[in-house]
């Protein structure tokens, strides 16, 4: 089984950690009871509980094998988990397979943490407007919009919650800001799309020197898979703030508040650059 979950202590004073359950490569599976240990045991006041729930499920996949990449890249670490489908039948009282398969292994879901970013906790049905970071070196990033549509459901019928989480790299001689790296918020495992928001990042007005803020060639960017700058967005530049009206793949610039934006339904890695 490969589960994400966030784990409070008992008397909810603590900080809350990320638990990482490991998918299996063994021939036995497992599967989670209903209701889960921590509504049966931890919710209940008494006799024995903590009068509060200590697991807040975030992903969960059951019938898998997989494997794990870590990718440490100074303070920012990522981890790709690969996975293939298994078919366990049950015998005496436990699912388990009697022959290895043909195993078919897919990514499945990308996620990390960053020491001078954040995390931010969002559950289905709540906004992304709370998802606010700044870099060591000032640089602003937030979502102006957007709500949780996710709807999956843990072996134990729990929703599953998001986690937003920010990073962040120095500027460079293209960009005119910090580069943030944003992620957490797909709405399927295996898929990279997200529901639509806008990300907004600040700049350095002298970063924008020499280029029109009016023409849109001075836009949010995203990094692409070959590492080369690109629009977030692509559809309509709009020279002023954004506005809710505005619809999916609108872009902008408001020089009056020397931010950027841009409508979209991914993350990835953002910064805003000049001559895109």
């Amino acid at each position: 089984m490969h589960e994400r979950s966030i784990i409070a202590t008992s008397d909810g004073t603590s900080a809350k950690v990320m638990q990482l359950l490991c998918s299996s490569d063994s021939s036995k599976f497992y599967i989670p009871s209903v209701p889960s240990n921590d509504n049966l045991y931890d919710e209940p006041a008494a006799p024995g509980g903590f009068g509060r729930l200590r697991q807040t499920p975030i992903s969960q996949e059951l019938n898998t094998v997989g494997f794990y990449i870590f990718t440490v890249d100074g303070p920012q670490v990522s981890v790709d988990f690969y996975s293939a489908d298994v078919y366990p039948m049950l015998r005496r009282k436990e699912f388990v397979l009697s022959s290895t398969p043909t195993l078919n292994f897919l990514k499945r879901e990308t996620f990390g943490y960053s020491l001078n970013g954040q995390e931010f906790l969002v559950a289905p049905g709540e906004p992304y407007t709370s998802v606010q970071d700044k870099s060591p070196a000032g640089t602003t990033a937030k979502i102006l919009s957007g709500i949780n549509g996710r709807n999956a459901i843990d072996g134990s019928n729990r929703f599953c919650c998001n986690t937003v989480n920010t990073g962040w790299a120095s500027n460079t001689k293209r960009t005119a800001s910090d580069i943030l790296t944003l992620s957490g918020m797909a709405r399927n495992m295996g898929s990279d799309q997200t529901d639509v928001y806008t990300l907004s990042m600040s700049y350095s007005h002298s970063g924008a020197l020499g280029t029109s803020l009016k023409t849109g060639a001075f836009a949010l960017a995203t990094m692409d898979s070959h590492g080369v700058w690109v629009k977030a967005a692509n559809d309509r530049f709009v020279s002023g703030p954004w506005n809710v009206k505005f619809g999916l793949g609108t872009y902008g610039i408001d020089d009056k508040t020397n931010t950027a934006w841009a409508v979209i339904n991914y993350n990835g890695v953002f910064a805003v650059v000049n001559n895109i």
